[in-house]
């Protein structure tokens, strides 16, 4: 009986009824792995892929592997894709997409295909393995034909015997059949050209010298310790060559790892940590950390974990203790890194201290590029008439040499900038735009960016994307026509294209941490009974987070457009939308329901005629939000161009910056620390201590408030440190929470809307029960008529014949 015929009679059999076809061969193919003698000289075990990551403690779920086999003499693993393919079928791209970056998931050593058909590959599945960093072997059908295993008993019984008498297990080199160690052994003796065979394929290509060895303990949350370690020098670094094995899905909760430390009479601590992140994901990547100084002749021990939250693995392939060395990229890196850390730990003291003159940067930046914009929305305080859109597009911008000098001043101590304001980051000079990114990489800060989309698709690139954090899209409406009267005439189908890019793009890398998609919406009574198909819409891009707000009033036509006289229709269709964020599970920044109106029900007529003017052009815009199978872009991976490491090369050639926190504490006057409370008081602001806001003319600002007062302006003598102390700064910190606390506080809508709470469980990966949470609102606290009429007469006069 033939291979095919016994196959076919054991798939069609009643040995393993509850199985479909492609179970049965993969129990045919652990069968033909673990009995063959072929086999067996290669693989001293062969495992269900459920079983082994059960065993070796894998949180992964690797597509199309069904199996997993164990090499002999601790070599490593190797995943097995069984594949019930016709034996006139040829194999193409689609077939082994998916299962070839099982070796990009995971550090397996190789790759084996299980399948019935010997006929040629089609040219794009040759092409697709010349891409994959490990080798890679077919076992089809004539591979099993001329198995030693007795196909017809086993199509009978479903049991293995073989034909004729054993041969020696050990004893394998006249066989005519592929191994994979002989796979392996030409490999690793053949670094360089490729080589396509099909079947019995074999895959060869230039490989880094590093290699992770599997057989290393894994170190995630059970934890594996390093040391002693006996130094000799008080400043040192860690030197570590690792591998951090993560999914996508992984990616999107990830944000850091740590490294503890210990001296031999100490226990591990949170208080002896430091923070790092691997750039990218299942890549060998060495990085250098800064340790604290030590007592001389000090004996340390060491924990790495690989997340906070529990996701990935890190292989370790070396961990060295190095003494200080002269100031090369990896050594200035780490030397940011740690200035970064020891900011956010002060931001964290001065917040529980509430103190007001500060020893410490910001932990981040909002960075207003330019006032200028390229819509006129209709509820913009900065351009939403033709007047003032007029005028703040004559407004001072930023200049590259502006930026360039403020960056290196205040980058090396940031974590991230949030680029945002009065107009459209995008909406600048190329040279802007490209010395952003420059800072970003020469002081590794992640970058956010608050975007309406237009010029998004021309701007953003691949290169950009290990130093971005977050884009924020704002959307305004679901259908075509409202997103054209909410946004100044805007194509919704732009927009939507730049969403498109960037979700390739974010797609397409393979960073540890992943770049964050954000849609921003404003609840206005014209778009309200559109927002719940909204999020259906965005669901498809898997957004890290909707932002939605109330209406901030600045012109008179506003005042019938704000919800917040409206509550009970705020709160029947803000319902349907958090049911639909809980749903798709998208995290959710958005206004409490209003508790004033919790219990009333709205006019029917008035829902009756709301849902009609929307469902009556719904058809229309549905095609826009269509999802599309769009092909990725080039993935940032080995043998393609690799920004990040271009970057980091390139930062080890500019000129370094000082890094010293007591020098910044000796610039400015400092009041005696004040007492830390017990506990963080119930109401506070982050734009106190953790983030500075910058406008275009280099003005610092207390907050994002508008209108908020302005505190000193970088440049001309003065640095952002002197200006973040300044007396007014300083006061206003210090009045906050007390009888003298400024208006500009008291009517917050930051406050009003009680996002701080929200914040606060998002970073604690709790869920905010927005539609069950209630609030009070204070229409003042949204109403800015007054202050934009202040603006105006300033307009005025800034037109007035003689006027600058």
């Amino acid at each position: 009986m033939t291979v095919l015929s016994s196959i076919a009679k054991f798939t069609r059999g009643t040995f393993v009824p509850l199985l479909n076809m492609d179970a049965r061969f993969t129990s045919l193919s652990l069968a033909y792995l673990r009995n063959d003698p072929v086999q067996l000289a290669s693989y001293e075990r062969v495992q269900l892929f459920e079983d082994w990551a059960m065993e070796n403690s894998c949180a992964l779920s690797i597509q199309d592997v069904q199996l997993v086999a164990t090499l002999r003499n601790n070599e490593g693993f190797v995943a097995v894709q069984c594949r019930l393919h016709d034996p006139a079928h040829r194999i193409n791209q689609t077939d082994i997409s998916s299962f070839l970056s099982a070796s990009e998931t995971y550090p397996f050593k190789g790759l084996l295909m299980m399948t019935l058909t010997d006929l040629p590959w089609h040219e794009g599945a040759k092409n697709a393995l010349g891409d994959v960093s490990v080798p890679t072997i077919c076992l089809g059908r004539s591979d099993l034909e001329n198995s030693a295993i007795n196909w017809a008993y086993f199509a009978r019984s479903g049991e293995v015997a073989l034909i004729g008498e054993d041969p020696p297990k050990g004893d394998v080199t006249n066989s005519i059949h592929t191994t994979f160690v002989d796979t392996l052994a030409k490999f690793q003796t053949r670094r360089h050209g490729l080589r396509v065979l099909v079947s019995k394929t074999k895959i060869g290509r230039n490989l880094s010298t590093k290699t992770v060895d599997p057989t290393v303990p894994k170190i995630s949350t059970s934890s594996v310790e390093r040391g002693p370690f006996n130094l000799s020098a008080t400043k040192v670094y860690a030197d570590l060559d690792i591998l951090f094995s993560l999914t996508w899905a992984g990616s999107q909760s990830y944000a850091y790892s740590k490294l503890y430390y210990r001296m031999a009479h100490q226990e591990f601590s949170e208080d002896r940590t430091v923070c790092f992140k691997p750039k990218r994901r299942n890549h060998i990547e060495t990085l250098r950390l800064a340790l604290p100084e030590f007592p001389p002749d000090a004996t340390v021990f060491f924990r790495i974990d690989a997340s906070a939250h529990g996701v990935g693995t890190i292989f370790v392939n070396r961990f060295d203790v190095a003494p200080q060395q002269a100031d090369t990229g990896p050594t200035i890196l780490a030397d940011y890194n740690a200035a970064k850390e020891q900011t956010r730990a002060m931001v964290i003291q001065s917040e529980g201290g509430q103190k007001a003159a500060l020893s410490h940067y910001p932990e981040s930046l909002s960075i207003e590029l330019t006032a200028g914009c390229n819509l006129t929305c209709s509820h913009c305080s900065s351009h939403g008439t033709a007047e003032v859109h007029d005028f703040h597009n004559r407004l001072q911008r930023f200049t590259p040499e502006g930026f360039a000098l403020m960056a290196d001043e205040v980058f090396p101590y940031l974590t991230s900038i949030c680029l945002v304001g009065r107009g459209e980051p995008t909406f600048v000079s190329h040279q802007l735009w490209e010395c952003v990114f420059e800072k970003a990489k020469q002081y590794n800060v992640l970058v956010s960016i608050v975007t309406n989309g237009l010029l998004l698709t021309k701007r953003l690139r691949a290169e950009h994307m290990p130093w971005v954090d977050t884009i924020m899209f704002s959307i305004d409406g679901y259908l075509s026509e409202t997103m054209a009267a909410n946004r100044g005439n805007v194509s919704l189908v732009t927009v939507v294209e730049a969403l498109r890019h960037y979700d390739r793009l974010r797609r397409s890398t393979e960073l540890a941490r992943r770049p964050k998609l954000s849609v921003s919406f404003t609840l206005k009574r014209n778009n309200i009974a559109e927002f719940a198909s909204f999020i259906e819409a965005v669901a498809q891009f898997k957004p890290d987070l909707v932002y939605s707000r109330h209406l901030l009033i600045f012109f008179e036509k506003q005042a019938t457009e704000t919800l917040l006289t409206s509550p009970e229709i705020a709160n029947h269709y803000l319902a349907q939308a958090y049911r639909a964020m809980a749903k798709h599970n998208i995290p959710g920044d958005c206004p409490p329901i209003v508790a004033e109106a919790a219990d009333r029900v709205p006019d029917p007529d008035v829902i009756k005629a709301m849902n009609y003017a929307f469902t009556s052009q719904r058809a229309q815009s549905a095609p826009i939000w269509e999802e599309q199978q769009d092909s990725l872009v080039p993935c940032l991976s080995d043998g393609v161009s690799d920004p990040i490491g271009d970057a980091l090369m390139q930062s080890a050639l500019m000129t370094r910056a000082p890094l010293n926190l007591s020098q910044l504490a000796a610039t400015i006057d400092i009041k005696p620390d004040q007492p830390q409370p017990d506990a963080l008081p119930p109401d506070r602001c982050i734009y106190f201590h953790r983030t500075g806001v910058l406008m275009a003319d280099q003005s610092v600002v207390t907050c994002a408030r508008p209108y908020a007062a302005t505190v000193g302006r970088v440049g001309e003598g003065q640095s952002f440190a002197q200006v973040w102390n300044s007396k007014d700064m300083v006061q206003c910190r210090g009045d906050f929470g007390t009888d003298n606390e400024w208006s500009q506080c008291k009517e917050c809508w930051y406050r009003e809307s009680r996002y701080a709470g929200q914040r606060d469980s998002r970073s604690e990966q709790q869920a905010y029960e927005m539609d069950t949470a209630e609030s009070s609102y204070d229409l003042r606290s949204w109403d800015f008529r007054d202050e934009l009429d202040n603006e105006v007469r300033d307009v005025s006069a800034a037109r007035k014949p003689g006027a600058r």
